[in-house]
């Protein structure tokens, strides 16, 4: 049931989580991020389960959405420090969460994809990690951003929600035109796999960074 290329994909998810729960327990930057793994991988298995025992995963993405936008949210009004760009994110924040549920009551229904929120989400995603992304570049010229887990997990959103919105609003053009969407859907595929392992680069990171900053405080 269970393809090599997606047991390796779950691997990388569930690795970052495990040294997520043994490492960051008490840093409150990273816990939604060890969370979203974990809940991520829950609903990898049980979409892949759905599909194989009533031919549709779609149920999973439209309980897995809402929260992820949640505990994306709260990811980026720990780790932002610009109050109007945290005001922003909340009010967007619990605009989605409440058209995910109704999207998914009334609209497309738990058996159609979610995809009307998942681009909506697409925009949300790279709106916070642009944010993050120019707060992390004006910082200290002595400090490494390259170094800080904040900066790669910015990096990471920013990768994975273009790829996504760039396939999400060509997808339907190729089926539209008979075009053989193959290729976009790999390359979408690929960028899931760049996607987790840049946050897990951003974990390892996490443990030599945060033992620092603990030490000049």
């Amino acid at each position: 049931m269970f393809k090599t290329e997606f047991l390796l994909y779950l691997l990388v998810i569930a690795t970052g989580f495990l040294i997520g729960i043994i490492y960051f327990k008490k840093s409150a930057q990273m816990q939604p991020i060890i969370i979203l793994l974990g809940v991520t991988f829950a609903s990898e298995i049980i979409s892949r389960i759905l599909a194989y025992e009533i031919r549709n995963s779609n149920p999973a993405y439209h309980f897995f959405t809402p929260v992820q936008i949640t505990l994306w949210a709260i990811f980026f009004l720990l780790a932002l420090k610009n109050k109007k760009i945290r005001v922003i994110i909340s009010i967007l924040a619990l605009a989605l969460i409440l058209f995910s549920i109704v999207n998914s009551i009334l609209w497309e229904g738990l058996k159609i994809f979610p995809e009307n929120v998942l681009r909506m989400e697409c925009i949300f995603l790279i709106l916070g990690g642009a944010s993050l992304f120019i707060e992390k570049l004006d910082e200290p010229s002595s400090e490494n951003i390259f170094k800080n887990p904040l900066f790669i997990i910015s990096v990471a959103v920013l990768w994975f929600n273009l790829i996504s919105f760039i396939f999400f609003e060509s997808h339907n053009f190729f089926l539209r035109n008979k075009i053989p969407a193959h290729s976009i859907r790999t390359i979408h595929y690929i960028s899931n796999y760049v996607y987790y392992l840049i946050i897990l680069v951003a974990i390892l990171l996490s443990k030599q960074f945060y033992t620092v900053e603990r030490k000049y405080k």
